[in-house]
């Protein structure tokens, strides 16, 4: 996510292949299949049967994992910079249990209150993210986590990958960034099987300390 615009057809369009939206849509319903399963095997494992109360995706795009977390919290919210995104995911997720909101102007306070969630998630948003926005956007993660809460970090983590879109850090790296959080576990982030790469980054699961 660095400065310039996405939009759906970058976002749904691009999946390694420079495929037009419309290409895309088989290896895109593939990966959303592979990349839920993984998101609700996760969530399951940290979270009892009794919902939690608020989950945020950093980053939310058009909203493709909103619906897997509104599975498990009674509120969702998904935040999103990107004004034809952002309007996308809400026609399409924003109920009484989905919130969908504008990210402000770059580097501008968050509109979410000090440790409010329970649950908080990017998923290949950081490793897009240019240097000054990145750190801005770490300390707004640290910020709005609640005591205990749950952070799953989905982004590249092949360190050997800098273009002027992708910036890849080594889990290390995740460790050394989110040190308010224990590390719980990782996973590499598996994609369809026609992707070139075996893997994609990692799911990296993280708790926050006990103050």
């Amino acid at each position: 996510m660095s400065t310039e615009k996405y939009g759906i057809a970058k976002v749904v369009g691009g999946f390694g292949r420079s495929l037009s939206p419309e290409e895309a849509i088989p290896y895109t319903l593939a990966r959303t299949h592979i990349e839920h399963e993984t998101i609700r095997r996760i969530l399951s494992n940290r979270f009892s049967l009794h919902r939690r109360k608020k989950a945020l995706e950093v980053g939310c795009g058009y909203g493709r994992n909103l619906p897997v977390l509104k599975e498990v919290f009674t509120q969702t919210f998904g935040l999103e910079r990107d004004e034809e995104l952002a309007t996308i995911a809400a026609n399409l997720h924003q109920d009484e249990s989905a919130t969908v909101v504008r990210m402000p102007k770059p580097l501008t306070r968050w509109p979410f209150d000090h440790g409010l969630f329970d649950f908080v998630m990017t998923f290949t948003v950081l490793q897009h993210l240019q240097a000054f926005e990145f750190e801005f956007f770490i300390s707004e993660i640290n910020r709005v986590t609640g005591p205990n809460a749950t952070l799953l970090i989905v982004e590249e983590t092949d360190e050997t990958i800098v273009d002027p879109h992708t910036t890849g850090r080594s889990i290390e790296t995740y460790k050394l960034l989110f040190s308010e959080f224990e590390f719980i576990n990782s996973l590499p982030r598996k994609v369809e099987k026609t992707f070139p790469k075996e893997d994609s980054g990692a799911y990296m699961l993280f708790q926050k300390k006990k103050q």
